[in-house]
């Protein structure tokens, strides 16, 4: 969904999105057009009027601003990673999601530390989601984070990028470590490693599914049902060939 903003448009009617805005001030517990606010500012419109909705004292109006903020683009999203920052402590989970969600198109610097902290937050659905997030991350953006994080000295995550950097030439044995560890961080990237060891190694999300670490097993269970998931629509998919010949 993620679009650049259109700036170049001279003819661009912005009376459509304050009159949203005007609708989401309105009744903001009940306000259902996100995507058409979101398709106004790829359009062209201010991402500055963003802001205010951003700082709002309603936590729906926040909820909905952070929910556009997260779907935006990297050149757009950039001014707003303090605003994201500053979500982190909102009252509403969702919002929190959508922040740590934005983030990651930070360009990688110390902002990714925020992820790393919300891996240990009291909250399982952030927890959760900053683990998702690092699962996502491209091998360009495990690089760039790699640096940073050499730089800094931090170790700690240095060797849990590491080992998803590094996940195409890792051993059984490696995984296993940081699933055993004693180090809860080191552990949900123990199980991240082992999704993406899957097919190689797949003994190791088993352990991790029946492990006692709740977050750990929630997320190899979820894993392994994506990967029966694909088996099953595979199956089908030869299935439904099989009878053209």
């Amino acid at each position: 969904m993620r679009r650049e903003l259109n700036r170049k448009s001279n003819t661009y009617n912005r009376t459509v999105g304050y009159e949203l805005i005007k609708s989401l001030k309105a009744d903001p517990e009940n306000f259902r057009y996100d995507y058409q606010l979101y398709e106004e500012y790829c359009r062209g419109f201010d991402t500055e009027t963003l802001r205010p909705l951003l700082r709002s004292e309603n936590e729906y109006i926040r909820l909905h601003a952070a929910e556009i903020l997260a779907e935006g683009a990297p050149a757009w999203v950039e001014p707003f990673l303090d605003e994201a920052v500053r979500l982190l402590d909102d009252e509403n989970v969702l919002t929190i999601m959508c922040a740590l969600e934005t983030l990651t198109y930070s360009g990688y610097g110390e902002y990714y530390l925020k992820l790393f902290e919300a891996l240990e937050h009291g909250e399982f659905k952030i927890r959760h989601k900053a683990m998702s997030l690092f699962d996502s991350r491209s091998d360009i953006v495990y690089g760039h984070m790699l640096e940073y994080l050499k730089e800094t000295g931090n170790l700690r995550y240095y060797e849990c990028i590491s080992l998803l950097y590094n996940h195409n030439d890792l051993q059984e044995n490696e995984a296993i470590l940081f699933l055993e560890s004693d180090d809860p961080v080191k552990r949900k990237f123990g199980v991240i490693a082992a999704g993406k060891l899957y097919k190689k190694f797949p003994g190791i999300l088993k352990k991790a599914a029946a492990g006692s670490d709740e977050d750990i097993k929630i997320y190899a269970d979820e894993i392994l049902e994506r990967i029966r998931s694909a088996e099953r629509r595979e199956r089908k998919k030869n299935k439904k060939h099989k009878r053209f010949f």
